[in-house]
């Protein structure tokens, strides 16, 4: 269609204002869109842009992707992605769900266990304490861990024996952006299709109390049970420079404790060099990639790497500042756990490539697929007995028993790699 033709469509269209009851022509939907009249947000024709200059056409399609929608459920968990979408109304009527569903599936005495983790910023604290109430009320033994990731959350329930977890995090790492994952027994993660949706059964229905007594309430810690098994990877590492950016807190919190026998140098990225590589409207992750990658050069940091608000899902960059593509870090981190174990098995998501999985095998991997959800990534490893499992998806898993990918190993293995030589990343990669 060429311009004669969108201008003719659009001429003959009709606008009017919400809650006016006259018509305006064109140019004065024009005008008011460019001036952001405020009836123009509810307006069926508030995408018709065509004529605007690209600089308002972009503020108006970031308005339309702030537009508050409420929380919702996706394939991993509960998420809102604008502020307030999940307040403690919103944790608490989940956290409600979660012990009823807990307490009515459960035979006999005791009271079923829920540990509730956050990534440990303030944000986060009313939420907790909301979930923890809703879960008492429902008859839960209630366990707040307090600062934790994915991985040292999952650890912390499948070592304490919990029936289920919450983690109240940021799954995308986007500012505002809540959202809620759940674990259920011996930490298995819960994804749809598989036991997210019927929490999403119970979170919809009528919030009678399931019992009587209520639940009590405990404390934990989870960086203690999870932290153990990686500080042998921390001893004999290069004195490596490399920058991190993530929005969970805990990451730092937990690398600063491991790095404390190393001489590994973690540097953050500053706004101030990120300067003219992204404007605002560009999407999050291309502002971050960007920024990570400046802060790269600048530092002279051998590589650079961003972790999602969870702790889960990461991403790589060389000592250039160069994007690495998923399935090359995946090779690394594969032919890695090769040499240590050989014929050890790996899962892989049906999205990793056929050259990648043809790699693996040749290496002496066996190698199983498995769709890329935490829910059927966790069961597939327990069934093969696999010590890794990864994909394009930016999550890598780790022992058998993994109830979460976790992108802290990740890191230290990467950290391990880069030990036994002097080569950078990029050469590293290329070996691979």
């Amino acid at each position: 269609m060429d311009e004669r033709t969108i201008e003719a469509d659009c001429q003959s269209a009709e606008y009017r204002c919400p809650g006016e009851s006259y018509t305006i022509d064109r140019a004065v939907h024009l005008g008011r869109l460019a001036a952001f009249y405020p009836a123009c947000r509810q307006c069926v024709h508030r995408t018709d842009t065509h004529a605007l200059s690209p600089l308002q056409a972009r503020q108006w399609d970031e308005v339309e992707r702030r537009v508050r929608r409420g929380p919702c459920f996706t394939s991993e968990g509960l998420e809102g992605t604008s502020p307030h979408d999940v307040d403690g109304a919103i944790a608490r009527r989940a956290g409600e769900a979660l012990g009823k569903l807990l307490t009515r599936e459960r035979i006999k005495l005791p009271p079923p266990t829920v540990l509730v983790g956050t990534p440990g910023d303030a944000v986060t604290a009313e939420l907790v304490a909301a979930a923890c109430a809703a879960l008492q009320w429902a008859g839960c033994h209630t366990l707040e861990v307090g600062a934790a990731t994915s991985a040292s959350l999952a650890a912390a329930t499948r070592h304490l024996n919990g029936d289920a977890a919450m983690l109240i995090g940021n799954a995308s790492g986007e500012p505002h952006a809540i959202s809620l994952k759940f674990w259920g027994s011996e930490s298995r993660p819960w994804s749809s299709p598989g036991g997210l949706d019927r929490l999403r059964e119970q979170y919809v229905a009528p919030s009678d109390r399931p019992t009587r007594r209520a639940g009590t309430l405990a404390r934990a810690v989870a960086g203690e049970i999870y932290l153990a098994p990686l500080v042998s990877l921390f001893h004999g590492l290069r004195p490596l420079r490399f920058v991190l950016d993530t929005r969970c807190e805990v990451v730092h919190d937990y690398l600063h404790c491991l790095n404390a026998q190393a001489a590994c140098e973690i540097l953050r990225p500053r706004a101030s060099q990120g300067a003219g590589i992204a404007r605002a409207e560009t999407p999050f992750a291309e502002r971050r990639a960007g920024l990570i990658s400046r802060a790269v050069q600048v530092e002279a940091a051998h590589f650079g790497l961003w972790i999602d608000g969870d702790g889960e899902r990461c991403r790589l960059f060389d000592e250039h500042g160069r994007a690495v593509d998923g399935e090359s870090l995946l090779l690394l981190l594969g032919g890695y756990v090769c040499r240590q174990q050989p014929g050890a098995a790996l899962v892989l998501e049906r999205d990793a490539g056929e050259r990648l999985v043809g790699e693996l095998t040749r290496r002496g991997a066996n190698t199983v697929r498995c769709a890329a959800s935490r829910q059927e990534t966790c069961e597939a490893m327990r069934r093969a007995g696999a010590v890794f499992g990864g994909g394009p998806s930016g999550r890598f898993w780790y022992g058998e028993e993994a109830g979460a990918p976790d992108a802290l190993m990740t890191l230290s293995l990467l950290l391990t790699i880069l030990s036994q030589s002097d080569r950078p990343l990029s050469e590293v990669l290329d070996a691979a």
